[in-house]
Order: C-alpha cells, then structure tokens, then sequence
C-alpha cells in the first residue's frame, strides 16, 4: 500500500510540472496571437505571423497549425510571395505528419523541397529532404529513406548546420535499425550523440540517447539500455517542448524493466508514458501502453484486468484501423481467455489475430495512388486545353483577315470619294459644287465613325484573345509541371542503379515509355541469398498506366519486402488479390490489371555451379539461353510461358498460377520482357513478332550484354522507322 501511494504521489507532482511547463507556452501563442489580430489586412506580415503560429501549435495541436498554415498559403499565393508558399507548404506537410497523415504529409514535403530548389535555400531543402525520409521509413520503403536521409546531411554539411545534422545521423540509425543492423545503428547514435554534445543540445542529446537506448534493448544489453533511457528521461524533463518523446523514453524504460522481471517498476513506468500520451492525445501511445500494462497483468496471473485493458487498446486500434497493433492485441486475448478457461472466445481471437497476419494491408502507401489519379485528370484538362488553343488561334487568323478587310475597305471609299469629287467638279456647276462637296463629306464621316466602332471591337477582342492566351499558356505549364512531376514519382520507386549493380552483376534494362509516364515499370529485391526479379506491364500507358504502377509496386513491395513470400506463384496470387481489394475500395469504374514475369534466382552449393529459377507468369513469358558449354549462337532458345490468366480485371475472381522451375548454369541468360517491343509496328502495319525476337535473342547471345542492349535499340529503331510507338517498352536482360 504505501509503494502504490507513493506511485501516485510521483505521478501527482509530474502532472503538476507538466501542466506548468504548457502553461510556460501560453504567453508566447498569446503574442502571435495578438500579432495576428492586429494584421487583419492580407500582406506578406500576415502570411509571416500565420508560420509563426504553426510553428508552435505543431506539437501541442497540429490541426490548429494545419489550419494556420493553409490560411497562410492561400494569402501567399494570391501574393505571389514565394517564400510564404515554400514555408507554407512545409508547415502543412508537417502538421499531417503530426496527425500521422503520412500521404499527404509527403505530397506537401515534396512540392515544398521543389519550392525550396527553386529559390536555393538550402536549409529548407534539408528539412525538407529529413522529413520525406522519415515518411519513407514509416512505409517500409527503406532504400529511399536511406537516400533522402544522406541528401540531408549533404545539404546541412554545406550550410554548416550541425543540429540538423546530428538529427539526419539519428533517422539514419533507424533506418538501420530496421534493416536490423544494430550495430551500425549505434554507430550512427553515438556519431549523434557526440555531436549534439559539442553542440550543447539538450533536446538533440535525449533523442540520441533513447534511439541508442532502443538499440541496446535490441541487442540485450539491458543494464546499458536501462541506464540511457534514464538519462534522455532527465533530459526530456529539463525540457518543455518533447512530451512525445518522454512519453517514448518512459515506455523504453518499461520494457527493459519488464524483461528484467522488475514488474511494479515497469508497471509504475508505463502508467507515467500513458499519463503524457493522454495529455498529447497520443492515441497509438495510448494504445500501445495498455497493451504493455495488460502483458504484465498477464503475465502475474492477473488475468481479469488484463483483459479490461487489452479492451481499451483494442477500441483505440480499431479507430485508428492499426492493424499491426490489432493483430497483437488479438493474440493477447487469445492467450489471456485461454488462462481463464474460455476455450470457444480463445479461438474466436486466435481466428481473428491470424486474419489480421495474413492480410496487413498497408493502406497508407497505396493512398500515394490518389495523387496518380489527379495527374490523370489534368492530362484531360490538358487535351481540352490544347483543343481551345486551337479554336483561339482560328479566331486570332480571322480576326487578321478582318482587320485586312476593313483596312482595304477604308482605301476603297476614300478612293471612291475622290472620283466623285472629281467628277462633280468638271460636270456640275460651280454653284452646285460646296453642295456636293459638304455632302460627300457628310458621308465619309459615317463611314469613319463606323470604322472606328469596328476598331474598338476588334481591339476589344484583341485584348480578350491575349488575356485568354496567357491563362492557357499558365494552365498548360501548370499541367506539364504536374506530368513531369508524376514521371518524377514513377522514377523515384524504380530501383537504382546502385541496388541493380549490387543485386544482378550483369545486366541490362531498355525503357522506352510511349507517354511521359511509363504504364511498365520493373522490380527487384533480395531477400538472403533468393534475388526476385519482375517485370510488369499495366493497364494502358501514360498517366493511366503510371497510376497503375504504383499499385503494382507497393503489392510486391508487401508480399515480397514485409511478408517474406518467395514462392511466385502465391506472390501473383496475392498481388491479384491486392489488385481485386483496391478495384472494391477505391476505384470500381476504373479497370485495372496487369502482366506480369516473375522469377526467383536462387542459388545451388558454390560447388555444382547452379542456379534455381522458380518461374510464374501472368500472360508473359520469360526467355533464357543455356550456358553448357556449347557457344552461344547454337543454342535453342527458350521460351517458359506464363499462365493466360492476367492479374486484376476482374472481381472475385480467384486464381491460381502455375510454378515452374529450371535449373541452368551459371553465365546463362534471362530476359524478361513486356509486350510493347514484339507488338511495334513497322510503316506497312507489320508487327516485329515473337519468333523474330526470340531469333534476335540468340544470334546475339554471344556479345556482352551493353551491346545486345544496343543491338536491340538499333534493330527497334530501323524497324519501326517513322511508325508511331504503340506501347511502352521494358526489357531486361541478365546473365546469372
């Protein structure tokens, strides 16, 4: 009784720190506040004082700081002020990060990293350039995470910002921390930790020591784990502006408690966590915390409670659809009615804890596809542009053939008048002559004033004809920016030339899309010793084909990356499935499928020289030339067709692909293709066809592969001539 006293004594006086602490801040918010009810007027000062007051709602309300933020942008734009944009959009991207909105935290980051770029500041770059890989991270999408991550401290190296630095260092050791690399990983902190301590950052030093603590935990070096968390603990208390992260570091100091069998400290630790994380409103925090209680409630016998507190968790997850943290909670439940006895509810959460296993759906990632969409929607916008443009540019060549008219019509009248002047003045008397003179005049003054009329008129549209040139010349740069920027996005998930050289040796890709934006794109990852290699080839071509794309990506990058699947048919299998489930929930107008070559290259012992090819294919076949001695140009090719089922198109339609395998020998040849090289046309309409590829293939085996990849540009272009590209293009070729 009088340790529980004390527990809430501790707790009692934290709130009571803390409560002062966000009370410190009030003045501050206050002041802006002021600041900006005195500037009513829309001017650069405002959009100033609206970043200011995101600025510091970010962490203590970032809807709020959403709020200001987009105020702020829409007054910048309107100014053409363009460092009030760049900071704008930065601000938005980071209070969706706050509210775990990672998509569009993303979307925002990158238009506003462009914005930076342009105007060459550089620290808003880095920052930028941090943040993009920490959202990449966040998505499992690590290779780029890395790349963003070192781009930063490229960026904060030249402008000499070490704190920015140390803060990259720090998001690179977690990036290796999920790669599992632990040791790299403290590497990486303690590099951070050093230097925020040169750099007397309390903040900066706290975040390192609790990632170096996470990393100890890891490792199962308690003592060292126990005693960094403690002191990032201390050092987050000194400070008033990271509760999250005190929340975090307490939660850490619980489970290392936790292993070492201390129960009530752990216990006393995360009840301090779920205190911060309920007066931030961290709802995952909240929920991650009960679900930790409820674990040592389990494991000291105290079955009931725990099931109360697996509860509240379990109301949270599903509100926050996380579905990670529901597959844990339902496992928890299981266990926890199992102890009680409760064997039908036990397996009622079991079932419910193996669908929640089997079919994490990264939901998140795939929303990327929504700004494909849009992209799509503007290259119509651009047709229907392009298509008024014309209609202009007709309207602008008559109203020159008007104003020709008129000018010739002028030179007539005026030479008319004066024949009749002429001629009045020989054959009618002089008398007569002012007469006539005053009514010829009379006339011509009509005529002018007329002349003028249809001048004012034709200038009128003149003027209209130019202000609507210059609105579609901006709709049509706006629109090419836009594409340009999709192709940026399809690019950036293709693999670099860094991951294929480390993973394929020997190799050699032909990418030719027919639009901007490709619809075929090609896939690689390793996974121990196994390298699974794909090419696809989706739904139509350009934006429509790129929106595809993604889909493709981000399926293959579950099965394969998180789920650890490296049978390909079942990896078809999933993906048509992933393809159905996107078709249901977002897009049941829009008819997506794909084609798809897939194999599995695994290698025999170092000894038989051999290597494993697991082989599945969606309408596409895979080519590979033997290496058994015999040279090259004598052997057969061959040709492992793939199923005639295509992935998607159509819903709940199950399907199964078929799994081959072939063993060849090391230095043997693979090429795996999408359609849009055999299906090219010549001028005479002929298409080049499956048998002449495949002969081409082995007449040119013998060179190395640079040059089939020139070889095969070469024999594309004389083929094709003048014919216009029907498809887009994708070859790979390599040797195992």
């Amino acid at each position: 009784m009088r340790k529980s006293f004390s527990t809430y004594i501790v707790l009692l006086v934290y709130c009571l720190l803390w409560s002062t602490k966000a009370m410190a801040q009030e003045p501050k918010l206050d002041s802006i506040g002021q600041l900006l009810e005195e500037t009513r007027r829309n001017s650069i000062a405002k959009v100033n004082t609206l970043m200011l007051m995101s600025k510091e709602l970010l962490s203590i309300d970032p809807e709020k700081a959403l709020i200001y933020s987009q105020q702020g942008l829409l007054i910048a734009e309107r100014l053409n002020y363009r460092k009030g944009i760049s900071d704008a959009l930065y601000y938005i991207a980071s209070s969706y990060l706050n509210l775990e909105a990672y998509p569009k935290a993303l979307s925002y980051y990158l238009r506003a990293l462009k914005f930076y770029q342009s105007m060459g500041q550089l620290s808003g770059q880095a920052t930028s350039l941090q943040s993009i890989g920490q959202i990449y991270l966040k998505f499992g999408d690590y290779e780029k995470a890395l790349e963003y991550q070192l781009k930063a401290i490229r960026v904060y190296e030249q402008v000499g910002d070490k704190g920015g630095e140390a803060a990259s260092i720090d998001n690179l050791g977690n990036i290796y921390m999920a790669y599992e690399n632990y040791e790299k990983a403290i590497e990486l902190f303690t590099r951070a930790l050093e230097l925020s301590q040169s750099l007397n950052a309390p903040s900066l030093k706290a975040i390192s020591l609790r990632n170096l603590a996470e990393a100890y935990l890891k490792t199962k070096k308690y003592t060292q784990a126990a005693e960094l968390f403690q002191q990032a603990i201390n050092l987050f208390n000194k400070t008033s502006n990271q509760p999250k992260n005190l929340a975090k570091a307490y939660y850490g100091l619980g489970r290392v408690q936790k292993i070492r069998n201390r129960d009530n400290e752990a216990l006393s630790l995360f009840l301090k966590a779920l205190d911060i994380q309920k007066s931030t409103l961290d709802q995952e925090g909240i929920s991650h915390s009960y679900l930790s209680i409820a674990d040592l409630y389990i494991q000291t016998q105290n079955t009931t409670r725990a099931i109360d507190y697996l509860n509240q968790s379990l109301e949270i997850a599903q509100k926050l659809r996380y579905k990670e943290l529901l597959k844990d909670i339902y496992q928890k439940l299981s266990l926890a009615h199992e102890k009680l006895d409760m064997l039908p509810e036990a397996f009622n959460f079991y079932k419910l804890h193996k669908v929640y296993s089997d079919s994490i759906y990264n939901e998140a990632r795939l929303a990327l596809i929504t700004e494909m969409q849009m992209r799509y929607e503007l290259q119509i916008k651009e047709r229907e542009n392009q298509e008024q443009k014309q209609r202009i540019r007709l309207l602008t060549q008559e109203r020159v053939r008007q104003d020709a008219s008129i000018v010739n019509k002028d030179r007539n009248i005026r030479l008319q008048n004066g024949i009749i002047g002429l001629f009045i003045g020989i054959s009618i008397l002089i008398a007569l002559l002012a007469f006539v003179i005053y009514q010829s005049k009379l006339r011509g003054s009509k005529a002018n004033i007329q002349l003028q009329k249809q001048n004012a008129e034709i200038n009128r549209q003149k003027v209209e004809i130019e202000k609507q040139s210059k609105q579609l010349e901006l709709a049509l740069l706006n629109i090419s920016d836009s594409i340009r920027y999709a192709e940026t996005i399809q690019k950036s998930i293709l693999p670099s030339q860094q991951k294929m050289d480390l993973f394929l040796k020997d190799y050699f890709i032909i990418s030719r899309p027919k639009n901007i934006v490709s619809g075929d794109f090609y896939w690689i990852s390793k996974i121990e010793d196994k390298i699974v290699v794909a090419v696809v080839d989706c739904t139509g071509h350009g934006v429509p084909g790129g929106f595809t794309s993604m889909i493709g990506h981000t399926l293959l990058n579950e099965i394969v990356n998180q789920d650890k699947i490296l049978d390909p048919s079942e990896v078809l299998t999933l993906l048509n499935q992933g393809v159905i489930n996107v078709i249901e929930k977002q897009m049941q107008e829009i008819g997506i499928g794909m084609e798809v070559c897939l194999a599995i290259l695994e290698p025999q012992n170092d000894e038989s020289n051999l290597v494993k090819i697991k082989y599945a294919g969606a309408k596409r076949p895979l080519f590979s030339i033997r290496n058994n001695g015999l040279p090259m140009n004598q052997q057969s090719i061959q040709e492992i067709r793939g199923d005639r089922e295509p992935i998607g198109f159509v819903l709940n339609s199950e399907r199964v692909y078929t799994q081959q395998e072939i063993i060849l020998e090391k230095g043997s040849l693979l090429y795996f293709t999408t359609d849009g090289f055999v299906d090219q046309a010549n001028m005479k309409n002929k298409r080049f066809g499956t048998t002449k590829f495949k002969q081409f293939l082995r007449q040119n085996a013998l060179y190395d592969l640079p040059t089939q990849k020139k070889q095969l540009e070469k024999v594309f272009s004389e083929y094709s001539q003048n014919a216009i590209q029907r498809d887009d293009i994708t070859i790979l070729g390599l040797r195992i």
